[in-house]
């Protein structure tokens, strides 16, 4: 599913006397670029009971920018180092609808590509709370999400005569996020798992995130 590309934050400021957790100021803001792989999906569910889900996904790498502030510390938990950053998030989006073909026995046989496409962007800004060992970091944020797209999607495709149904939708809502990331001086991987969810014109959307990511940062 897709993903992007997130930076981790470099080692805690330091106090006069040395120690990291007397520190006053934050780090300093870093940003980071790269691909993310898989993991897009935007869920369409009519209130009808006419149609069943409606799935668009990822069909290519998006590409993300990524701008966070430093990482402010605020205790030690065992090896842990608790803190919290904020974070800014640009992503490109581009996504394609999948039907699949199902036998008698409940089993999908093949797939069917319906022709249908979005694209857009997603904007966003969270608060994270992490938690920091060395070189892992663990977080849990949640904030606002813009979610900027247009297209198309078809509907009724395998039961009934299909339909194509335009999409536009341009909301701002509260975002919810789960990361772990891994860095090596400026090299960073990681996974993270965020949703968003919405009302539309008879239909109801979640747009989720699954994402495996690999990216370089840079120190601004």
């Amino acid at each position: 599913m897709l993903l992007l590309v997130l930076l981790v934050a470099p080692m805690p400021a330091m106090a006069e006397n040395g120690d990291p957790k007397q520190a006053v100021k934050g780090e300093g803001y870093s940003l980071a670029l790269g691909p993310t792989f898989d993991g897009y999906e935007l869920s369409i569910n009519s209130r009808s009971s006419g149609h069943d889900t409606v799935i668009l996904s990822s069909d290519r790498t998006q590409w993300t920018v990524l701008l966070r502030d430093g990482f402010r510390h605020l205790h030690d938990l065992g090896r842990f180092e608790i803190g919290y950053f904020l974070e800014y998030g640009f992503k490109t989006l581009h996504l394609r609808q999948t039907e699949e073909v199902w036998d008698y026995s409940g089993i999908p046989v093949t797939s069917v590509d319906p022709n249908t496409e979005v694209k857009g962007w997603y904007a966003s800004f969270s608060p994270i709370l992490a938690f920091r060992e060395k070189d892992f970091t663990f977080g849990l944020g949640a904030g606002l999400g813009y979610l900027d797209i247009e297209g198309e999607f078809m509907v009724g495709w395998w039961s009934q005569p299909p339909t194509v149904e335009p999409l536009r939708i341009g909301e701002l809502q509260i975002t919810a996020l789960v990361l772990a990331e891994y860095v090596k001086s400026n090299f960073l991987f990681g996974m993270r798992v965020g949703t968003f969810n919405l009302d539309g014109k008879g239909f109801d959307y979640s747009f989720d995130a699954f994402q495996f990511y690999a990216g370089y940062r840079f120190s601004l």
